[in-house]
């Protein structure tokens, strides 16, 4: 409604389109409220729509035959999601995941018809919707990567220094998301308890600071330093070969519980030197 037009000076897709392009995008948008744990929308659902996180927090989920949940993304304020609308015609266009509210948020959307057209009128929003996509190829492949290459700890740390950029590097990811130990599991592929496990062996070295179930602060560069480890570092400081073969090394496709349980121990012992020196 033109009464109350969409501020969308906070949505990044949007940042260098004139306000005349900008007014009106913002009368294609409609608005809603999602409240905590609501769904966006479900995969499978006919994607009809490009979304716009004003406000909030979602996760982004994909969930295997036997139920069991993998979320593949976290997204905040001035994030944009539901894209792939765009590919496809409907009716064979589908979400691929759901997208499920952390909190109570708020969420702009266009329809796609709506969105194209816009596309087609506007020069800048093309090349930077194109870039948008770009970004988030680059992103999934970060994220796989860390997958592949890091052990548990690794992952976590990534995880971590991922909310922290998006935080906008405040040092504090109170302000962030609260994450259970079930999510931050569901993230990164491992239970809940050995995360636990591996978030008291980051107090423990100074690498995080947890309060009442939320991290409050981290150490971006000391969780950096973990996931930056490198032989040539190694060759100049003798003691961090150790760091290396356990948060950037490869794990092999199958291990026992004991050796896992090795692994976490050692980590705990690396962890532990750390924080005394």
């Amino acid at each position: 409604m033109a009464e109350t037009l969409v501020d969308f000076s906070g949505i990044r897709l949007f940042s260098e389109i004139p306000q005349a392009n900008l007014e009106e995008i913002a009368h294609m948008t409609r608005m809603s409220r999602v409240k905590k744990h609501e769904s966006v929308y479900q995969a499978g659902q006919q994607a009809l729509f490009v979304h716009f996180l004003m406000e909030g927090w979602i996760k982004v989920i994909r969930t295997n035959a036997n139920g069991k949940e993998l979320i593949v993304d976290i997204l905040g304020p001035g994030e944009v999601f539901g894209e792939e609308c765009m590919f496809g015609e409907a009716p064979q266009a589908l979400y691929d995941s759901t997208v499920e509210a952390l909190d109570a948020s708020l969420i702009g959307r266009i329809a796609k018809v709506d969105f194209v057209r816009a596309l087609s009128r506007h020069e800048h929003l093309t090349i930077r919707f194109g870039r948008h996509l770009n970004e988030r190829i680059q992103q999934m492949q970060r994220h796989l990567a860390g997958m592949v290459f890091h052990t548990i700890p690794g992952r976590l740390a990534h995880l971590l220094l991922a909310c922290y950029v998006r935080r906008g590097g405040t040092g504090s990811l109170s302000g962030c998301v609260r994450l259970t130990h079930q999510e931050m599991a569901n993230m990164i592929g491992c239970s809940r308890e050995t995360i636990t496990t591996v978030i008291g062996q980051f107090m423990r070295a100074n690498l995080v600071r947890y309060h009442s179930r939320v991290i409050t602060g981290l150490d971006e560069k000391g969780l950096s330093r973990l996931l930056e480890a490198s032989p040539n570092s190694a060759a100049a400081h003798p003691t961090s070969r150790r760091s290396i073969r356990l948060f950037t090394g490869r794990l092999p496709m199958r291990v026992s519980a004991r050796a896992h349980r090795v692994s976490l121990e050692a980590d705990s012992a690396c962890l532990h030197g750390r924080a005394a020196r």
